[in-house]
């Protein structure tokens, strides 16, 4: 929860935090994540083990928990994989319940883009609907399979995508995304195109044309969110000691434009710079093409 502070005040008393009803949706949100992997650990546990090989993808292990529990759900994902000898499939994802000083321990053993071998429980269908598997044993990592190995060297080489009208894209494989430096306005700013798979591309590449081309428009509908929403929360809380409060154009005048983010939902977020509004936070306006702007945060 953020809890914003009136600069200089005597009393530290909050002077600004999330609503009860936003803490409540979110709540609720967590409490349903949590379900839902349970429920997917109950089906998991009733499934064979079986010896799986997979190419460990290049995120490498990953972990979360619920801030009052003392075990982690250790997650890694298989870019490809095989149980046995069987025929290579693609995208399984992987789970183990841990302690914290076995997590430490993975992380050392499991390295991004290795090919390893575990024992574990495999589901194809799921209530996630996709392969999933729950790791009972690390085996050991260099395997030696040929198949795999010849899949991450066709993974490695990069890929370029090129839009008529957005330029020219590099993909960052890592995070799933491909990014490029567009004119808005008359600046240069960083275009982010957010992807889960591939086949997305052409749903991100649609949204962002529609935000590209009516720029004037979106523009004036993004800084006017943030001045409605942003605007009161300078003046009232984020005051310097003796200074004044800012007006409509001077705000405007300071946020300043760093990169935009686009899904395939048409979902977005455009980043700015705060012009030290908020000592250094950045000013973020997230939204989708039906809706328009949706929420404004100063997240940093």
């Amino acid at each position: 929860m953020f809890v914003f502070f009136k600069k200089n005040s005597k009393s530290k008393v909050p002077a600004m935090s999330m609503s009860q009803a936003s803490e409540t949706k979110y709540d609720a949100l967590f409490n349903e994540l949590n379900k839902r992997e349970q429920q997917l650990i109950d089906q998991l546990s009733s499934s064979p083990t079986v010896e799986i090989s997979g190419l460990v993808n290049i995120r490498g292990v990953g972990a979360s928990k619920d801030g009052k529990e003392t075990l982690w759900t250790m997650t890694l994902k298989f870019d490809v994989w095989r149980i046995g000898v069987e025929g290579m499939e693609k995208d399984l994802t992987v789970r183990r319940i841990v302690t914290p000083k076995e997590l430490k321990k993975f992380k050392r053993k499991i390295k991004a883009e290795s090919i390893i071998k575990i024992r574990g429980r495999v589901l194809k269908e799921n209530i996630y609907n996709c392969p999933q598997a729950l790791m009972e044993e690390y085996v050991k990592s260099g395997i030696n399979d040929i198949e795999m190995k010849n899949y991450l060297i066709e993974m490695r080489k990069p890929v370029i995508y090129t839009d008529d009208l957005l330029g020219t894209f590099n993909y960052d494989r890592k995070d799933s995304i491909f990014t490029n430096s567009i004119l808005w306005g008359n600046k240069e700013i960083e275009l982010t195109l957010s992807i889960g798979k591939m086949d997305d591309l052409d749903a991100v590449i649609e949204a962002a044309h529609i935000l590209y081309k009516d720029q004037p428009i979106w523009n004036k509908r993004i800084v006017d969110y943030a001045i409605r929403k942003l605007l009161p929360l300078k003046n009232e809380c984020w005051l310097e000691e003796d200074e004044a409060k800012l007006t409509e154009e001077q705000f405007k005048e300071r946020m300043e434009l760093d990169s935009i983010s686009v899904r395939k939902d048409g979902s977005f977020e455009f980043w700015h710079g705060d012009g030290e509004m908020f000592f250094g936070h950045s000013i973020l306006i997230e939204g989708n093409i039906i809706d328009g702007p949706t929420n404004a945060d100063i997240p940093g």
